[in-house]
């Protein structure tokens, strides 16, 4: 029998899992634009390495997460958030912080990002299998994955704070907060699950058979073209800029307006959470939110040839319907590990994380990187000093940053949708 966790505990598990990762995602587009046209790397080298390390993070994804399922230990959970949350602290600290020259700036950025990305993503692997079993109920999992998704909106305006100051600032504050959030994770979370005694079967038989799951596999299809939204966070600054031919100091203004409405949209949402998931049902709530998701994608590629204003809009919309996407399918996720626990007896939850979190990971990181791979060999060229309005960016490199972050959205929520019409495990709230 699960112990109900208290709200202080929630908020706790946000931290970990969603808060500082959502401030440090709204901050990648500044990162990246800061990379291109302050330290000029070029888009061809950035997207490679983004592809690379989307790869590389994978590995260490499925390592970590199959050592932290067998772990002997009542505290396995615990001692792999102490190995990979100082790797992702690191990462990001000297990542943010750019502290390198325009020589140097290639080689630093990828072992910086290197770092980064191994330790946020056997992170991300831990905690979501945590929270799996840290919850059972499916109005106790409703309470968690809403704050979470609560602490992740506080993440996402703590970063449009730090996107005011200068990034060496904010990479000392970001990374403080990552470091408070992984202490008190530690010290106040329970990690006590009984363990399953069973025979040692390797890694790759391990989770080979989490596609045995049809439910399990149904949800990760529906999740990965849902993960193509978070392609849009750091193409924002290069999309108002070259779409929506805005210049200067504006750029940043018109990226944080976008932002907060959306973060606000989200917040107003989340307090009916429980009320639509028990009137209506999960999978009905996540299949009205993606649909409406798609059309925003139709409206706003309209809207990119007209003004500024209306891509405010739009975002605001997006931000109400994602947030009763992202907490809806977090619940199924997690009734997905249940439906496996009841059919083998068995609780895999990091040997599912091992599998889903990576291939997100890697759509959503290796997927950023073809737009910009596009985009450079379409005649996208850097700016050859510190003027931003100095970068040039062709009729055709600006089609594709235009079609992707609209058109191609669409098509995958619409690809997710369809998914999610063949899912068939159902939850009695």
């Amino acid at each position: 029998m699960h112990k109900v966790l208290t709200t202080y505990q929630r908020i706790v598990y946000g931290l970990i899992n969603t808060g500082v990762f959502s401030c440090t995602a709204l901050l990648e587009g500044v990162v990246l634009f800061h990379y291109s046209d302050s330290l000029h790397v070029s888009l061809e080298y950035l997207g490679l390495a983004n592809f690379v390390i989307g790869a590389l993070a994978a590995y260490f994804a499925i390592i970590g997460g199959n050592l932290s399922d067998r772990a002997k230990s009542k505290y396995r959970r615990k001692a792999y958030v102490l190995i990979f949350g100082p790797l992702y602290a690191a990462g990001l600290f000297f990542r943010l912080g750019g502290f390198t020259s325009e020589k140097f700036a290639p080689i630093y950025y990828i072992i910086s990002y290197s770092v980064q990305t191994i330790g946020y993503t056997g992170l991300d692997v831990i905690t979501q299998a945590w929270g799996v079993e840290l919850a059972s109920e499916v109005s106790d999992r409703n309470n968690l994955y809403s704050i979470s998704t609560g602490c992740s909106f506080a993440g996402v305006f703590l970063g449009l704070v730090f996107a005011l100051l200068p990034l060496k600032i904010a990479a000392v504050v970001l990374t403080g907060t990552m470091v408070l959030a992984i202490i008190l994770a530690v010290l106040q979370l329970p990690d006590n699950t009984p363990l399953t005694k069973r025979a040692f079967i390797p890694t790759v038989a391990n989770m080979s058979s989490v596609f045995w799951n049809s439910q399990f596999v149904i949800y990760l299809v529906a999740s990965c073209f849902t993960a193509i939204l978070n392609t849009i966070p750091p193409l924002m600054m290069f999309f108002i800029k070259f779409c929506m031919d805005i210049k200067g100091d504006a750029i940043a203004r018109w990226y944080s307006t976008c932002v907060a409405v959306f973060v606000v949209m989200g917040v107003v949402v989340l307090p009916f959470m429980r009320q639509l998931v028990d009137r209506f049902g999960s999978l009905a709530c996540v299949k009205f939110a993606i649909g409406v998701a798609a059309a925003m994608g139709l409206v706003m590629f309209v809207f990119s040839y007209v003004d500024m204003i209306f891509i405010v809009v739009a975002f605001g919309l997006v931000g109400s319907f994602s947030t009763v996407a992202n907490v809806v399918l977090s619940i199924i996720y997690a009734e997905t590990v249940d439906y496996d626990e009841l059919l083998c007896g068995k609780k895999r939850g990091s040997s599912y994380s091992a599998v889903h979190t990576p291939i997100r990971l890697f759509i959503q990181i290796a997927g950023g990187s073809i737009p910009l791979m596009l985009m450079a060999a379409l005649g996208f060229k850097n700016s050859d000093d510190d003027h931003d309005d100095t970068s040039t960016s062709t009729f055709a490199s600006t089609l594709v940053l235009r079609l992707w972050c609209t058109l191609a959205i669409s098509l995958c929520m619409l690809g997710s949708y369809y998914y999610l019409s063949l899912y068939q495990v159902r939850t009695v709230p």
